[in-house]
């Protein structure tokens, strides 16, 4: 953990890439992204992308419930807001971007 926080105060751009919210919004994005992509591959497709918001939404939620429990963990509303930033990047970058080359 040490190198970690070294690296961190040594270059801004490290401090807000390794955050705690920058994080969280790549981790949940990409679980949301590849939610999708298991639907996509087996067929269940097209799954209404309201859905795989919500369930990508509803598992970060239990995620940050869930350490109410944990003596170390604390809930925290920033760390779901930044899930929930990142879930909906990612499906508008699914929705736009890639889905159209797919329809095509």
């Amino acid at each position: 953990m040490e190198r970690l926080e070294k690296i961190q105060e040594s270059n801004n751009f490290f401090d807000i890439i390794l955050s705690d919210y920058s994080l969280h919004f790549f981790a949940y994005g990409a679980f949301a992204a590849f939610l999708f992509y298991g639907f996509y591959k087996i067929k269940r497709f097209p799954i209404p992308f309201v859905r795989i918001g919500f369930y990508s939404i509803a598992y970060g939620l239990f995620i940050e419930i869930y350490q109410i429990a944990l003596p170390y963990r604390a809930f925290n509303i920033k760390d779901l807001i930044s899930d929930i930033v990142g879930i909906t990047a990612f499906l508008v970058i699914i929705r736009v971007f890639i889905l159209k080359r797919v329809m095509n």
